[in-house]
């Protein structure tokens, strides 16, 4: 007689996938919000959007430099939404791409809260 796998998560499984989901809400908070500001257009939106889903854990977006129109980059700098923080060494794979273009989220938008809204 075989036993049944075990039902039961792991306790880092489970704060792993408190992360992702912590991270998600934001995300779909921020483009709400950004959805709704005027000032931003369709590609400020799918740059934004694909910032987002590029941050790592520790809130740090890495992108290729040039990969979004530089208006756009502004725009979301500009309307709070990210905070530059210039152009960074690529350590990962520098082969590829030796310098990445380094964004944070701003202050407001790392600490939106569904309850602010």
């Amino acid at each position: 007689m075989s036993a049944k796998p075990s039902n039961v998560v792991k306790l880092e499984d489970r704060r792993f996938w408190k992360e992702v989901n912590e991270r998600l809400a934001l995300n779909a908070l921020i483009m709400e919000s950004a959805a709704h500001d005027k000032r931003l257009t369709k590609i400020d939106l799918v740059a934004l959007i694909t910032l987002l889903n590029n941050r790592q854990f520790s809130n740090i977006i890495r992108s290729l430099p040039g990969r979004w129109p530089e208006k756009s980059i502004q725009r979301l700098v500009n309307c709070g939404y990210l905070i530059d923080c210039g152009i960074v060494p690529n350590h990962a794979v520098p082969e590829l791409a030796p310098y990445l273009h380094a964004f944070e989220l701003s202050d407001r938008e790392a600490n939106r809260e569904w309850w602010m809204e």
